[in-house]
């Protein structure tokens, strides 16, 4: 493992008071990476103000990483939900209350159904983990299912391991299908101090390389 020295950033209040990145409009960056850190079904404040002055201060160090965001597996503001038969035509005449409570809790929401099965899709406007959320949901009358609505494909990320422990990836190269390159950086934060602990992967220099230019160099010159 490579080391380098630690390094102390100047711990200003706009450093730490800077604007939230957002991932959605119902979701911050430090938000969706406290709720991958904890399972919770929200949030804690505190927590997701430390994650925020983590994510400030590794990009004061090397505003490269202004390049890289939180990409979660699924959409922070979406479930999708299978209504049984009965339900979904109750839904669509505007008489079905399964969903009145939670969404009365956990909303504001919009609901609206989808162009198949018995599936409707609720956008949230507040930020909770879509998982933990998807429990609560799949328990109410006419529910057959609830669950996440899940990306496609790959791409640059950033990972929480613990907190004050991240992972920058920077990924290129078709990534619908999964990304042909990945490059990994691994920091160390403790208040405004930034330590990068790995530096591992592809060269990222390949990133600037036309997709054309990486077809020939598989398959050959034509």
């Amino acid at each position: 493992m490579r080391i380098v020295p630690l390094i102390a950033l100047c711990a200003s209040s706009l450093l730490l008071t800077a604007s939230p990145q957002r991932v959605t409009a119902s979701c911050t960056e430090a938000e969706v990476l406290v709720l991958e850190l904890t399972q919770a079904l929200s949030p804690p404040d505190s927590l997701t103000a430390h994650v925020n002055a983590d994510l400030v201060a590794i990009r004061t160090f090397d505003p490269f990483f202004e390049r890289i965001h939180v990409s979660p597996d699924w959409d922070p503001s979406a479930l999708l939900i299978e209504l049984t038969p009965e339900a979904m035509q109750e839904f669509l005449a505007g008489t079905y209350h399964g969903l009145d409570e939670l969404n009365a809790q956990y909303g504001p929401v919009e609901m609206r159904p989808l162009t198949f099965g018995n599936w409707i899709k609720v956008t949230l406007s507040q930020c909770y983990s879509p998982p933990q959320l998807a429990i609560l949901y799949g328990g109410a009358q006419g529910v057959v299912f609830s669950g996440p609505d899940y990306n496609i494909g790959d791409g640059s990320d950033i990972g929480i391991q613990g907190l004050g422990l991240y992972t920058f990836r920077l990924a290129w190269g078709d990534c619908p299908s999964g990304c042909m390159y990945k490059h990994f950086w691994v920091f160390r934060v403790e208040g405004a101090s930034v330590e990068l602990l790995e530096d591992y992967g592809d060269q990222v220099a390949v990133r600037e390389t036309s997709w054309g230019e990486i077809k020939a160099r598989f398959l050959g010159s034509k």
